[in-house]
């Protein structure tokens, strides 16, 4: 069937998809091209670029509609129960203005539900979001964060990932403890004298 939805770009925000079935198209922002998304496939914008989901590689049919099943910050989309017809799952994430880890990550990162770890999240996150339990928004959102860090890991750990900034600090074994305190908690600021202090060296040897 058709169907279509849009984001628009929002600051201090961060976005993911994943394909649970079907297929679709992505079309980003100031991009010519859409991609093809089918089902496994995983979108993350580290800071959310406006863009279309569509059934049309033309992203051109803003009339179609589809299914929202929300459940804040989780949402569901659907169309139709065929084949060819797409059953998406999003979250959206907040963070601070000066959130470095998130800062120094690329617009866009493609990734893969092949991650054990990835499949076995999203499979609860989907039953909390569809069955409305008691408590249902607590567990989703302690799901959000653990979400978050796995994706980030997911990129850390591709071959082609481009580690710059704050992230190429991973390639340095003194680094990797201050790194993984700001993958514990990637939402907030990290001035620098955190950061020595997380490392256990001195602002100088940081700097």
């Amino acid at each position: 069937g058709e169907w279509y939805f849009r984001h628009d770009i929002r600051r201090r925000q961060a976005m993911v998809h994943i394909v649970v079935e079907g297929e679709g198209y992505l079309k980003i922002d100031g991009k010519n091209t859409a991609e093809r998304l089918t089902s496994g496939d995983v979108v993350f914008f580290p800071h959310l670029s406006g863009h279309i989901l569509s059934s049309r590689p033309e992203c051109n049919n803003p009339a179609a509609k589809v299914e929202v099943v929300a459940q804040a910050p989780v949402s569901l989309k659907r169309n139709g129960r065929g084949c060819g017809d797409m059953h998406l799952f999003c979250m959206r994430f907040e963070y601070d203005e000066q959130a470095d880890l998130l800062n120094n990550l690329p617009d866009t990162v493609f990734l893969n539900l092949s991650e054990p770890s990835l499949q076995q999240l999203i499979g609860i996150l989907q039953y909390e979001a569809d069955s409305a339990q008691y408590g249902g928004v607590a567990v989703v959102n302690a799901l959000a964060k653990i979400l978050l860090v796995l994706l980030i890991r997911a990129y850390l750990n591709q071959q082609q990932a481009q580690l710059g900034g704050l992230l190429g600090g991973w390639q340095d074994k003194r680094l990797r403890g201050l790194i993984a305190a700001i993958l514990n908690r990637p939402q907030q600021s990290w001035p620098v004298e955190d950061m020595a202090a997380a490392a256990n060296l001195s602002r100088a040897q940081l700097m």
